[in-house]
């Protein structure tokens, strides 16, 4: 996650997530939460996607815990509203600003998913391209656009577990 000066990267392992310079070097360690797999900024806190808690942990650059919420594993925001990924269910939320519920969309799952006791799609990591929500799917190595108004647009084939997406203002 980039906040405007540092990117955070977080460690599931280590329950942490370190703040890298333009230089890349760490100036900063804070524990988000347990597990950490993603990050994202509302514009004053950082914020981690809690794993193993199903939770998110908006915390202080000094390391103070200023909220823990119930939200799956990974979030984003398209500059107004906030879109999670819901993994064991196979379904992208939309939550306003004020947390208020604007929508559950579904990720999807292939028919033979179902009839072979696959999970599915598996919804892991979003990012936004401005028009879009990319949905990085770790069940089926597939990546895919959303509108902003929930509505799949296409389903494209990556490669087997994709674990992070993003968008640099150009391209994937």
């Amino acid at each position: 996650m980039f906040d405007g000066e540092k990117v955070w990267v977080p460690s599931n392992t280590t329950h942490v997530a370190t703040a890298l310079n333009k230089d890349w070097q760490p100036v900063a360690i804070i524990a988000p939460g347990s597990a950490p797999i993603d990050m994202f900024s509302d514009g004053e806190y950082p914020c981690g996607a809690n794993a193993h808690a199903d939770t998110v942990t908006k915390i202080s650059v000094d390391g103070d815990v200023v909220g823990v919420y119930d939200v799956l594993i990974a979030f984003t925001s398209d500059g107004e509203n906030i879109w999670v990924a819901n993994w064991r269910e196979n379904t992208l939320s939309k939550v306003g600003p004020d947390g208020a519920d604007l929508g559950k969309f579904p990720v999807g799952m292939l028919a033979f998913d179902f009839i072979l006791g696959r999970l599915g799609e598996l919804p892991f990591t979003l990012t936004v391209d401005g028009e879009h929500v990319w949905i990085a799917k770790s069940g089926h190595g597939t990546v895919s656009p959303k509108q902003l108004d929930g509505v799949t647009i296409g389903t494209y084939p990556v490669g087997s577990g994709p674990a992070s997406v993003a968008y640099d203002g150009a391209s994937l």
